[in-house]
């Protein structure tokens, strides 16, 4: 998923069968405040635990679970 926006109603609706799986989040827009896009996700997605799998001044690639 990439992710412009830390709007959690912007963010797509998923299948509960979909979030039985890890997510992968995308991001390149370094303007956005990461504490409140890992927020809104761990919240929408009703998810726990996080890592960065990724990051350049571009692009920061997250794993949630």
């Amino acid at each position: 998923m990439i992710l412009e926006s830390t709007d959690a109603s912007d963010m797509p609706v998923m299948e509960a069968h979909d979030l039985d799986e890890p997510l992968t989040v995308y991001t390149n827009n370094p303007q956005l405040n990461q504490e409140d896009l890992i927020q809104s996700v761990l919240e929408k997605y009703q998810l726990t635990d996080y890592k960065v799998l990724h990051q350049t001044n571009d692009l920061i690639v997250y794993y949630f679970e």
